[in-house]
């Protein structure tokens, strides 16, 4: 629950600047470039753009963050699904809340949609490398 709590959080405090920077506003400083792929090689990754559009997405700029990357919405749900499911665990495992078939159900739900999204996301990026990579031969 930590990870994705702190992914969402930092999504609604960070600013995305020009090109492919982003910015921490408070400090006015720029994040480094997290993607060894495209720092070393100019090649994008298949997650290149999620932290941008993550941070649309936590400015209401839904268009703006499927343009950065067409799978920002649904992994951003997914996220959040996660922040949700943990915080049911924990209550369950303090006796606040009851147990659920719902919730056993979305927790074994967890592994298929993220396979599912992993793989789209791959096709996706593949399909926007090959006509880079013929341009080079």
């Amino acid at each position: 629950m930590g990870l994705p709590t702190l992914v969402i959080v930092a999504s609604c405090f960070l600013k995305v600047g020009d090109g492919r920077e982003v910015r921490v506003p408070f400090f006015d400083s720029v994040v480094p470039e997290s993607c060894g792929l495209y720092r070393h090689f100019r090649i994008d990754c298949p997650g290149c753009g999620m932290t941008r559009s993550f941070i649309r997405i936590s400015d209401g700029r839904f268009s703006e963050a499927t343009r950065l990357h067409p799978f920002s919405l649904p992994v951003y749900g997914f996220v959040v699904a996660q922040i949700i499911l943990g915080g049911w665990s924990w209550l369950r495992s303090m006796g606040v809340a009851s147990d659920s078939n719902a919730l056993h159900l979305a927790i074994r739900a967890n592994q298929p949609i993220l396979l599912c999204l992993m793989i789209g996301m791959f096709l996706w990026w593949a399909a926007k490398l090959v006509p880079k990579l013929g341009a080079l031969m």
